[in-house]
């Protein structure tokens, strides 16, 4: 399944946290006053832009971070926001403002790159995070929403279950924990027509979620997921 974020993606003094019910690589960290702040600024509405910036002082809690990163930031996260709400287009147009002050920014071309995917741009999409990938070839968060996008997209020139499955193999070395991790790995041996394998990731995924206490959707989804798997190892039994 495709991360929303990744934590450390905004200073590599960010360490990530272990043994909490939640994970806290994938929880949006959403400041009220932040958003409605950023939600009013446009392009060109540069007066807007100075005032939060200069409300956006170093004596805070952020005093290591500069205005235009605590800018960056509140862009990112309002697009994470709105991207957990499906829409779409709204947190498309914040991840590209975000971009548009910091072109290299990791954490805005991620969440670009999962709007995209939900949005049917898988061309486009494997492109940016491919590119990405080449820049940091050890990011978990890459190279699970790869490879859920090479298992899972119904473009045949895309699809390519293989690849899928050595980068959810990948990034599950690095978090093995991470119920996403185990969804895509079990995507990826679904359309390698692995079913008994792609049933026994699908059942983790499921039960580190209820463990984690994911979101409901994501455990209705995970619930069907092992649904489709466990009907594939039925149905391939009554034809071997």
């Amino acid at each position: 399944m495709l991360r929303i974020s990744n934590q450390g993606l905004w200073s590599a003094a960010r360490h990530r946290s272990h043994g909490s019910g939640r994970n806290p690589v994938l929880a949006v960290s959403i400041s009220v006053a932040m958003i409605l702040t950023v939600a009013h600024l446009v392009p060109g509405e540069e007066g807007a832009m100075q005032a939060f910036e200069r409300g956006s002082n170093s004596t805070d809690r952020c005093g290591e971070e500069s205005p235009v990163d605590r800018v960056e930031k509140a862009l990112v996260e309002t697009g994470n926001h709105l991207l957990t709400a499906r829409r779409f287009r709204e947190a498309e147009d914040y991840y590209r403002r975000a971009l548009a002050r910091n072109p290299r920014s990791k954490p805005a071309r991620l969440g670009l790159g999962n709007v995209l995917i939900r949005t049917g741009r898988h061309h486009e999409a494997l492109e940016l995070l491919e590119s990405m990938l080449a820049e940091h070839p050890d990011d978990m968060a890459l190279k699970n929403n790869i490879a859920w996008l090479l298992a899972t997209s119904p473009d045949v020139s895309v699809k390519d279950g293989r690849r899928a499955l050595d980068l959810a193999q990948q990034a599950l070395m690095t978090a093995p924990w991470d119920y996403h991790v185990w969804s895509t790995l079990a995507e990826a041996h679904f359309v390698c027509g692995e079913y008994e394998k792609a049933l026994k990731a699908a059942e983790q995924a499921l039960s580190l979620a209820i463990e984690k206490r994911a979101p409901s959707a994501d455990l209705n989804f995970y619930r069907k997921q092992v649904q489709k798997c466990r009907t594939a190892v039925e149905v391939l039994s009554l034809v071997e």
